[in-house]
């Protein structure tokens, strides 16, 4: 898959969680192209992106705050905005047609709060504004602050503490090795699958599964410690059980979105 082909796929999937009302709001998805070849397929936030570290023109949330969430949502720092506020980040590299890295975000809501709240006839409440103008009291009894998380594929930075493939929980200081390289296939099931299991089904269409085989790239230092692991099935393998019957079942009535 090439970079154009990603760039339409992830702006197609947004939108039909707009077209779904499954999403408050999405950002637009554009092309970076570099000195060294890189294409970045990543979205557009409302205002230049503040770096903690390096230059990779994302914004950070190292530690797990209302402020930094409140800062997401202002610089329209993701791809999507859920229903229940919850951020999805979806960014890759490609050299060709071939993913030379990737990051894959999920920042859960930091408040709790319900559509009916910030639904004004036909329009939606900013839920930035929603969050600011609450009493203070307010605010704390709503309060619901869950850990990020992200899965990166990160190259130039490989060393003994830092995976090719890891996901960080909570602070970026956090790497827990992956056996194999996300897919944007695998990380939207995840999410959906874990966080939002009502509204899987709505998605599930949009979603390749079983998902491409991708081999395992986890060193034998890394496989040693606790870690992620999964395993796409290989070409040519068949495969078997539950897991082959909810492939087929939903084989022919699926689009063709990111890998």
């Amino acid at each position: 898959m090439s970079a154009r082909e990603f760039q339409k796929n992830i702006s197609n999937f947004c939108e039909t969680l707009l077209e779904r009302n499954l999403a408050l709001g999405s950002q637009s998805h554009v092309i970076r192209r570099f000195d060294d070849g890189i294409a970045r397929v990543t979205w557009v936030p409302n205002m230049p992106p503040i770096t903690e570290e390096g230059e990779d023109g994302y914004l950070r949330t190292p530690d797990l705050e209302l402020s930094e969430y409140l800062r997401c949502l202002r610089a329209g720092d993701y791809s999507v905005l859920l229903n229940d506020g919850g951020l999805i980040q979806v960014s890759l590299d490609f050299r060709g047609d071939d993913v030379i890295a990737s990051r894959f975000c999920y920042i859960p809501c930091a408040i709790k709060f319900s559509l009916d709240e910030i639904r004004l006839d036909d329009e939606i409440y900013p839920l930035e504004d929603f969050i600011v103008e609450l009493p203070q009291n307010e605010l704390i009894a709503r309060l619901c602050l869950r850990s990020p998380f992200r899965f990166e594929h990160d190259p130039q930075n490989v060393s003994e503490k830092h995976a090719l493939h890891h996901v960080h929980l909570g602070k970026s200081a956090s790497r827990i090795p992956v056996s194999s390289a996300m897919c944007w296939d695998h990380f939207a099931r995840f999410v959906f699958i874990n966080f939002y299991s009502e509204q899987f089904d709505v998605v599930a269409d949009m979603l390749k599964f079983p998902v491409s085989y991708r081999p395992r790239s986890i060193t034998e230092a890394h496989a040693m410690e606790v870690h992620f692991s999964f395993d796409p099935p290989r070409p040519g393998v068949k495969e078997t059980g539950k897991r082959a019957r909810d492939g087929n079942k939903r084989a022919g009535r699926r689009d063709k979105l990111p890998r």
